[in-house]
């Protein structure tokens, strides 16, 4: 790479990719650099480097917005009779829509995959889901199991599970759930290895007793760490795991913690998609409490959702 190709890779890198989009059109070095797959990891990177540095706020929230000013976002769990976003990771969203359509988009680029529909119905059983990325395919996965019965299916998976929607943290997805003991368990997913695996809970008389055993405990992101609590007592009492590799918890009373406006990104309803009009975008808004806690995070990508697998 000549140095004037470098200079124009390090300026471009750093821009938005609204501000990528439209200098796809200047001139054809430009539009093979922004293409290149190398250019669309680095400016993901950059992307997540620009979101820490950002001071004074938290997460990048995504919900969707059903009309201007109005946001649709439950804090917990949304019913399947409805459409929502089952997870995000790298600029990708997934979104199961109404009529049980799985659709996978990038709100930056406006991008729409058409997956598949899902191997069962809305209402036929309890269905869990995750997406994430795997490092050693260079593959985004989607994951869906479903209960029909008295059993889950997705490679015999010897659990019941409590939450529905995979949280991603540290390149794995997340769930919680309880073994054939009827223990509550938190599950982590290696989407390389496909391997569910318990995570120790925090080794605390008063978590055990306040979340650990309790059918509302579920799991998010928060901060840039994996968190833990009850529905009910959001957002009073979180546990948040500040060491993933050393399953090192702490407990965070509102109280206690610094006030951070979270950044939430609000997606149109995905309904007669049309590429080349604006009938899907994303606003933001300013959120002052952890009311979204519920839902995923999100970065601006050039990530195209046709790199996909579904696992089921």
């Amino acid at each position: 790479m000549d140095h004037l190709v470098e200079m124009h890779y390090q300026i471009l890198k750093r821009l938005n990719v609204s501000d990528l989009i439209r200098c796809k059109s200047v001139c054809k070095s430009w539009l093979s650099i922004i293409y290149d797959p190398q250019f669309i990891k680095s400016h993901l990177t950059q992307s997540y480097l620009n979101d820490r540095d950002n001071d004074g706020l938290g997460d990048r929230r995504l919900a969707i917005s059903l009309f201007p000013g109005y946001l649709k976002a439950n804090p917990f769990e949304i019913g399947f009779n409805e459409s929502r976003i089952l997870g995000s990771c790298d600029g990708l969203v997934c979104v199961l829509a109404y009529c049980n359509k799985l659709r996978v988009l990038n709100p930056s680029t406006r991008e729409v995959k058409r997956v598949a529909n899902p191997i069962i119905c809305i209402g036929d059983g309890a269905m869990y889901w995750g997406v994430g990325y795997d490092p050693y395919t260079d593959d985004y996965k989607i994951i869906q199991g479903f209960k029909s019965g008295e059993n889950y299916y997705w490679r015999e998976v010897n659990y019941t599970f409590i939450s529905s929607n995979g949280v991603l943290y540290n390149g794995l997805l997340h769930w919680v759930g309880y073994n054939s003991t009827e223990k509550f368990v938190t599950l982590s997913f290696n989407l390389s290895e496909e391997k569910f695996v318990e995570v120790p809970q925090p080794n605390d008389e008063e978590y055990q007793f306040r979340v650990g055993q309790h059918e509302s405990m579920r799991l998010r992101n928060m901060e840039e760490c994996l968190c833990v609590f009850r529905q009910e007592l959001v957002p009073r009492e979180i546990w948040v795991m500040k060491d993933y590799n050393n399953r090192c918890w702490e407990i965070f009373l509102e109280y206690e913690r610094e006030k951070k406006s979270d950044d939430v990104h609000c997606v149109k309803l995905l309904t007669n998609y049309v590429s080349s009009r604006w009938s899907l975008c994303h606003d933001m808004l300013w959120c002052d409490n952890r009311k979204l806690l519920g839902t995923p995070t999100f970065v601006e990508s050039l990530v195209s959702p046709h790199l996909l697998v579904i696992l089921a």
